[in-house]
């Protein structure tokens, strides 16, 4: 008989633990019982002797789950097997979907097959699936418990059972960006909006494109006027998995009656990926999508940007495509798509928005009907898409109901002629790089905004004053590492995390460098869940320093607190005294404990110069304030660091001006005259 086998994923999962907490159990070899040792090993992946490690946690009492040796049956067939063997993982989606709909399964296998007869009577989504499992039926099924009893809600199984899809008929799902499935979302929504559709219908002719719409169960909170349809025939096992992904999120989806745009329903808004795998048949679908276009529809299309955006010209060996050279039959497909004059917006967006291949740029093209005159707006978005989605969206909608102007904020693109657009044979959305001339729409209202923010005083209501002292006294310095071994400084060492650990839309974020602090609210990191599970790691508050020495030494103050310090980075950590501690010592007092002399934003300061000199931050010398000055100083830090917010909001507002005025007054738009005040 074969052993049953477990990873150490499948360890936590049945001790009701965090995975880090597995690994520190392997760690303590000094104990009297260490953790069990691997019987096998697979592609890098250790397994152990699942009765050994079920043995193991019920004589040290360990982990969190007292009925661990009861459920270790439902790892008999699943643990390793059900992100390898396609039967497996549907019958697990369909009973975490079925788990999802009436809460606790039963036990028996015959009740368990009566409830999905119940739940799917025409055999949609789950039951086959469910009738196709068998004698692994009851081992699924505890399997599948396990899973709901330790997730924050009935959801999350099935969509991280998505995510690390392995199955042979799929070797690895496709997952977008979050910001990315928002983008779509949100351009979707708008096209809807600038239509004036009442009941709009998302509308998915490839079930395999429900992975574009991922926050679509919390939009449909907001808007309950919205409904799906999806293509596919109940043989279609994309179509039946993304049914059973709706439901367990409690949607429910019509079906199409056709998947190549025909047969739609009124007020449809489409959203199609293209996949790139046979590019002229990709864009010749495209062409005969925008032949299929009314004035009531709209449709979302994103695909690689080579596809969509890029050159498709007839390349001659030994040069690089040029100009004037004939277009390849996908080139072809793609301008017969433009001729059509649905066109709206075509969209190059940044790269790192598929996981899977984070170098890969993509493209969004816009359908709907043209207006006079008929323009589409063209954009090359390089910076990151959370830097300001709602200035592109607002664009892309302007394009859709015949208002091309600027909406006062700076725009990455510009409208160009259908015409125009129609004759290019080169890069779509870069025409505006080579252009003589380009439009100016917005321009004067975007000055509008920039003028005050650069003009205005930077100043926040405070004069800085310095009065000297007549008897200059000795500043008192130690080096950091005294500092720390003395408790002025508690240092507190990074935590060990793997990427496996973080979620792209997290409770709390993770840093792994101090530079990632400009970006904090951005950052991949823990849910309250996962955070409670690792029992080990500490939370940074307001006031911690978040130093590095790898590579060029970096120490940067946290302001706000609230994030989890990942390896190599540390943190440093001083307390201002209270006004008892302070007074107390004035007074000698030997109760009271002696307070702290370091401020958190002088202690930066001076660091940031020392380790620009040395890599030893042990050797790193402080200042120890007086106790008497520290309310001061820490007023003075706030103040100071008030102003430095403010310069630097200006500066970055004087770079957007001097761009925009250069256009603005060569287009004639404006004149400038400079007033010089005295001070």
């Amino acid at each position: 008989m074969v052993e049953d086998l477990v990873s150490l994923a499948d360890v936590a999962l049945l001790a009701q633990v965090g995975r880090p907490v597995v690994t520190n159990w392997r760690m303590r070899r000094a104990q009297r019982d260490p953790f069990p040792d691997p019987v096998n090993r697979e592609g890098g992946q250790e397994f152990f002797s699942c009765a050994d490690v079920v043995a193991w946690l019920t004589r040290t009492g360990l982990g969190r789950n007292p009925r661990a040796a009861e459920d270790a049956v439902a790892f008999q067939f699943s643990g390793r097997r059900v992100l390898a063997d396609t039967g497996l993982f549907r019958g697990l989606s369909a009973l975490l979907c079925l788990e999802a709909l009436t809460g606790p399964l039963p036990g028996d296998p015959d009740d368990l097959l009566d409830l999905a007869d119940e739940r799917d009577p025409d055999d949609e989504f789950l039951r086959r699936e469910v009738e196709a499992l068998g004698d692994d039926l009851g081992r699924l099924s505890a399997y599948a418990s396990l899973l709901v009893r330790g997730a924050m809600d009935a959801a999350e199984p099935f969509d991280a059972l998505l995510r690390s899809r392995r199955t042979p008929d799929a070797p690895g799902s496709v997952r977008v960006a979050a910001a990315f499935a928002d983008l779509v979302l949100d351009v979707a929504m708008s096209a809807a909006d600038e239509a004036g559709f009442e009941a709009p219908v998302l509308c998915l002719p490839r079930a395999r494109d429900l992975v574009l719409l991922a926050n679509l169960p919390d939009w449909l909170e907001e808007r309950p006027h919205t409904t799906l349809a999806l293509f596919g025939e109940a043989s279609d096992r994309e179509a039946r998995l993304a049914r059973r992904w709706l439901a367990t999120h409690g949607v429910r989806a019509s079906t199409l009656e056709a998947g190549d745009g025909t047969g739609l329903p009124k007020e449809a808004v489409l959203v199609v990926r293209l996949d790139d795998n046979d590019r002229e048949a990709d864009l010749a679908w495209l062409n005969e999508l925008t032949l299929q276009c009314s004035t009531s529809m709209r449709a979302v299309v994103v695909g690689a940007a080579s596809a969509l955006t890029g050159p498709l010209r007839v390349v001659r060996p030994g040069r690089p495509p040029a100009s004037g050279v004939p277009l390849t039959p996908a080139g072809e497909e793609r301008r017969q798509a433009l001729q059509s004059g649905f066109t709206r917006a075509i969209v190059r967006l940044p790269a790192g928005l598929l996981p899977s291949n984070p170098a890969l740029r993509t493209a969004m093209w816009v359908l709907g009907p043209a207006h006079d005159p008929a323009e589409t707006y063209c954009a090359d978005v390089s910076a990151p898409l959370t830097q300001n989605p709602s200035a592109l969206v607002d664009d892309i909608a302007a394009s859709l109901v015949g208002r091309p102007e600027r909406r006062g904020h700076a725009a990455p693109g510009r409208f160009v002629r259908q015409a125009e657009l129609v004759m290019a044979d080169g890069d779509l959305v870069a025409l505006h790089l080579d252009a003589r001339m380009t439009a100016t729409r917005g321009l004067p209202r975007l000055l509008d905004d920039l003028v005050p923010a650069v003009s205005r005083p930077v100043s926040n209501g405070w004069a800085l004053s310095v009065v000297p002292n007549e008897s200059p006294g000795l500043v008192q310095r130690i080096t950091l590492g005294e500092a720390v071994d003395l408790g002025h400084v508690t240092l507190i060492r990074g935590a060990s995390l793997s990427d496996s650990d973080l979620v792209p839309t997290p409770d709390v974020g993770v840093l792994r460098d101090p530079r990632e602090l400009r970006s904090r609210d951005h950052l991949a990191g823990l849910t309250f869940r996962a955070l409670g599970a690792h029992e080990h790691l500490r939370v940074t508050e307001p006031g911690d320093l978040i130093f590095s020495t790898r590579g060029a030494p970096i120490v940067l103050l946290d302001d706000s607190g609230g994030l989890v310090v990942a390896a190599p980075s540390r943190v440093l950590r001083c307390h201002i005294p209270t006004e008892a501690q302070i007074r107390a010592h004035a007074e000698g007092r030997a109760d009271e404990p002696k307070p702290q002399r370091l401020v958190p934003a002088w202690l930066a300061a001076g660091l940031a110069l020392a380790s620009a000199q040395s890599q030893d931050w042990r050797r790193w010398p402080i200042t120890l304030l007086p106790p008497g000055v520290i309310r001061e100083a820490s007023e003075a830090a706030a103040a100071l660091a008030e102003r430095q917010r403010l310069l630097e909001d200006a500066l970055g507002a004087t770079h957007d001006l001097m761009s925009t005025l250069a256009s603005a007054l060569g287009a004639g738009l404006c004149s400038v005259t400079v007033e010089r005040k005295s001070a």
